[in-house]
């Protein structure tokens, strides 16, 4: 039956996904000219007139919960504690061991023991209190667990890509800010096309299905950027950031009628905030797991292109002395040839890392798409509004 008022939330939250998404596209191109035309310092300065316009909006004209201070009685500041170490530990681990080699740095191993403490203290304390600060019985519903990992999934899916482009445009084709956000736009294009349709497909179809193309066209995507070289530039990303753009919004919108459509109302507040912390996760761990990935396949690649040359090759050794005649101003002209050939094989291996990191990424998602399929039928344009919790 037609319900307004399930109708309406169902239309708010379509549309806080577009804005939501729209802000991680948007981002890298605005900053980048930002960058180029002040400084990186206006990253954060332009911030503040949109800070405080909100501020104001919000305490003149939003009307929140009012506060019951009775709730206090009950809350589980145990609880709270445990979840904030736990959560801050796992952070500063994710985005900061692989810049200090993980393990062998002290501050990372200790707060990596601390996260692997409090975890599961604090998921022993939300199942055993009467009055839990977060409802993990949520994922006794099979549609909100398949949901929350694709959420998982579409973040990594969405920092990852939105991590790599710009890392390798700089770091290999050496493009400026700008240049950067230029080519970052495409992506940012794609998903403000597909949010009005989105909104409509996910009233029309199984949501499911949407999963399944959106994580298969962010899969297809990624995998044509694979075979990724030292000249591409913004055409020949133009594609791989069309799909995943496209593919990234019909994935996200569908996840989110999918997770929470089958939800009992008593725990659609609790339930929301998992899912948002699911997809903050989920970039976190794609950015550790990429960057890993890259510093660890680099040095993999650059001894298998060093182990293949050889200093009695011909081919090289013409090269060698044609480097050092182009090179003859310089000091040590043999030198400075080895010094360069040296670079580029950097170059090279770093190509091919990024190339292998696009990989990953392309099967991950592809693998997403089919768990997709594992969730409950789900009608189309249904919300949480009640429902088995099964």
């Amino acid at each position: 039956y037609y319900n307004p008022i399930v109708e309406f939330r169902a239309f708010l939250n379509r549309n806080f996904a577009v804005g939501w998404l729209m802000t991680f596209t948007v981002g890298p191109t605005l900053g980048g000219h930002l960058t180029e035309w002040l400084s990186w310092r206006w990253l954060f300065f332009i911030n503040v007139a949109p800070g405080i316009l909100v501020l104001f909006l919000v305490g003149r004209y939003a009307n929140f919960d009012k506060g019951d201070p009775s709730l206090a009685k009950g809350f589980d500041w145990f609880g709270l504690g445990l979840m904030a170490v736990f959560l801050m530990s796992m952070q500063f681990v994710l985005e900061e061991g692989s810049k200090n080699d993980w393990f062998a740095d002290t501050n990372i191993l200790v707060l990596a023991v601390a996260a692997l403490v409090t975890g599961p203290a604090f998921l022993w304390r939300s199942l055993s209190y009467y009055n839990p600060i977060v409802e993990f019985r949520a994922f006794l519903n099979r549609n909100f667990a398949v949901g929350w990992l694709m959420t998982f999934t579409v973040g990594a899916a969405l920092f990852g890509g939105t991590f790599l482009l710009p890392l390798f445009l700089g770091r290999v084709r050496h493009y400026s800010s700008a240049e950067v956000g230029t080519t970052m736009v495409v992506s940012g294009l794609a998903m403000f096309a597909t949010g009005p349709f989105a909104g409509r497909l996910v009233r029309a179809i199984d949501p499911r299905f949407l999963m399944f193309g959106g994580f298969m066209m962010v899969a297809w995507g990624m995998w044509d950027a694979h075979a990724v070289t030292d000249d591409w530039g913004f055409w020949q990303f133009a594609s791989m950031q069309a799909f995943r753009g496209v593919g990234v919004m019909l994935a996200m919108i569908a996840s989110q009628q999918v997770t929470m459509s089958t939800l009992p109302p008593h725990m659609v507040k609790n339930a929301s905030g998992l899912v948002n912390l699911g997809r903050n996760i989920g970039g976190a761990f794609g950015l550790a797991l990429l960057n890993t990935s890259l510093t660890t396949n680099t040095a993999v690649h650059m001894g298998e292109l060093t182990s293949r040359i050889s200093q009695t090759d011909t081919a090289m050794q013409d090269m060698m002395v044609g480097m050092s005649g182009y090179l003859a101003s310089s000091v040590d002209p043999e030198g400075a040839a080895m010094k360069a050939v040296e670079g580029i094989l950097k170059q090279q291996a770093t190509t091919l890392a990024f190339g292998d990191a696009f990989a990953m990424l392309a099967v991950a998602t592809a693998v997403a798409a089919f768990v997709t399929l594992f969730a409950r039928p789900v009608r189309p344009g249904s919300v949480a509004a009640g429902g088995d919790a099964h």
